[in-house]
């Protein structure tokens, strides 16, 4: 009872230091709290600060830590954190600022994912890793800063590359282009890499094999996707969720589609393809419409351009946050021709214009009044530095009419002439392989010389030439074609129980 009383008989004055003082140890306790750490793991984070600074202790920020959080707009680290969890910050509503600091490795899938006020992030130079969709649909997030010292990332206009700029692994879905086309020197590129860029309306992919998994999916207003050759496989869901895509034209390299890559995409959707083409078969099957030419405009605005000494420039800047039209175009204040943004320097200074693009081949408009137009038919026949010519070299060119073959060239790749007006193919002896559709629908072929070196025919290398027809709808020729050192290109009529003597090697595709 003593003790009780003289608690109760302490000045006013020194009751209310206490209280003072344990509130703000209440405070601080709480702060601290507001972090879940465990083992230099960052778990959670409770608080309701907008601007955070990730204690020192902090080695990893988990999965999820601040995922949904509605307070916090900046972020920086006291310490050194080595990695970030997947959907650590994602759809952080008011997140703006970000500040990576070198000692960052790893970035993990979707951590920024759908932060709509993120317009600064900087990233330091020991980031190894970038997830999958990591700045995914990030409606404000137009450029992003990598430390030069970073061997591994680079920023390139409106998106990260690696460091040799051969490889994309996000397109930043603030740059606001309604029209786009990825530079040719990118070869590949990452799952999810276009992920919610619901601003575009017109994309172009050239020099990518594979379009991979989500890579151009969720995007609201996409309307045309060009594919170009080389690509040959699309993925999983790769188009999935494009609710206003029309069009998407397929080179014929195409040669293998998911069969969900257009799942949620409206059901006219039209595949704009070559008729007997792997794509038309998959139309056909999954019941989207082809055509052999667009049904909408085709679009090509705003391309990266390549400086002369082989590095990247940024995209023109025309931009609607640079004062740039709503469609991406900049009425010539990027210094191009009439206003139309600029596409590549060659390295001898050539600069191509606005191209629109039909299939696989551009259209190029030029604006020279001196300059000589040709419309390939009087043009020399290139002379191949190499003896392979290679895969799709002239595929599509409705001016090649003639054309030499180089003495010592050993092969032919697949519909490397396909498609052309070539009118007479006399194959140098010395050939040993002729790939896969290479002169495939050459509509005015009527005179084919096969040297007896070949022994490899890929699968319809003469198919819908008039010269493979005249055979085919001869009822007088042989039943079995035979072309090069014994190899069987054509058969007409039931499958034979032998084949004749001078078979040595069957063309895939000839008994189909």
């Amino acid at each position: 009872m003593k003790k009780k009383t003289l608690l109760l008989m302490l000045p006013a004055a020194v009751l209310l230091a206490l209280v003072c003082i344990g509130g703000i140890y209440f405070a601080q306790a709480s702060s601290a709290g507001d972090f879940n750490i465990v083992d230099g793991v960052l778990y959670s984070y409770s608080g309701n600060d907008e601007s955070v600074v990730i204690p020192a202790e902090v080695r990893d920020v988990a999965r999820d830590a601040f995922r949904g959080n509605a307070f916090i707009s900046s972020l920086s680290f006291a310490g050194a954190p080595v990695t970030i969890g997947e959907s650590a910050f994602r759809e952080c509503p008011r997140l703006v600022s970000v500040v990576i600091p070198d000692s960052v490795t790893d970035i993990g899938d979707s951590a920024f994912e759908s932060c709509p006020a993120l317009n600064d992030v900087s990233i330091g130079k020991g980031l190894r890793r970038l997830g999958d969709a990591a700045f995914a649909d990030c409606d404000s997030l137009a450029a992003v800063s990598i430390s030069a010292d970073n061997p591994n990332f680079a920023a390139d206009g409106c998106s990260i590359v690696n460091k040799e700029c051969t490889w994309m692994y996000q397109y930043l879905t603030g740059a606001g282009y309604r029209s786009y086309a990825v530079p040719e020197y990118i070869t590949g590129m990452e799952p999810f890499t276009f992920w919610g860029a619901d601003e575009l309306e017109h994309l172009t992919v050239s020099g990518i094999k594979e379009i991979p998994d989500y890579s151009i999916a969720n995007c609201e207003n996409l309307k045309s996707v060009v594919l170009q050759i080389p690509t040959s496989r699309i993925g999983v869901k790769a188009f999935t969720a494009d609710p206003s895509l029309v069009q998407v034209v397929m080179p014929i390299s195409i040669n293998n589609i998911h069969e969900t890559a257009f799942d949620g995409c409206p059901e006219n959707l039209y595949l704009i393809c070559d008729l007997y083409s792997y794509t038309q078969r998959f139309a056909d099957e999954h019941f989207y419409q082809t055509s052999a030419s667009p049904v909408v405009n085709i679009i090509v605005e705003n391309i990266p351009v390549v400086r002369e000494d082989g590095n990247v420039a940024e995209l023109p800047d025309a931009s609607p946050a640079a004062g740039g039209n709503a469609d991406g175009s900049s009425d010539g204040t990027d210094g191009s021709p009439d206003g139309q943004g600029s596409l590549r320097v060659s390295a001898d200074g050539v600069v191509l214009g606005n191209s629109p693009i039909v299939s696989d081949r551009a259209y190029v408009q030029v604006h020279a009044s001196d300059m000589t137009v040709h419309d390939g038919s009087a043009a020399p026949t290139p002379v191949p530095q190499s003896d392979v010519i290679a895969d799709h070299a002239y595929y599509l060119d409705q001016t090649l009419t003639e054309y030499i073959f180089r003495p010592g060239t050993e092969e032919i790749g697949d519909f490397a002439f396909a498609r052309t007006r070539l009118q007479k193919a006399e194959l140098p002896e010395g050939l040993k392989s002729i790939g896969e559709g290479a002169f495939y629908h050459c509509d005015f072929l009527t005179d084919v010389t096969v040297p007896n070196s070949v022994t490899h025919v890929g699968k319809n290398a003469f198919t819908w030439t008039p010269w493979y027809s005249a055979w085919l709808n001869d009822e007088n020729s042989v039943q079995g074609l035979v072309v090069g050192d014994g190899v069987l290109i054509g058969w007409k009529g039931d499958k034979p129980e032998e084949l004749p003597e001078n078979v040595k090697y069957v063309a895939d595709g000839v008994f189909d």
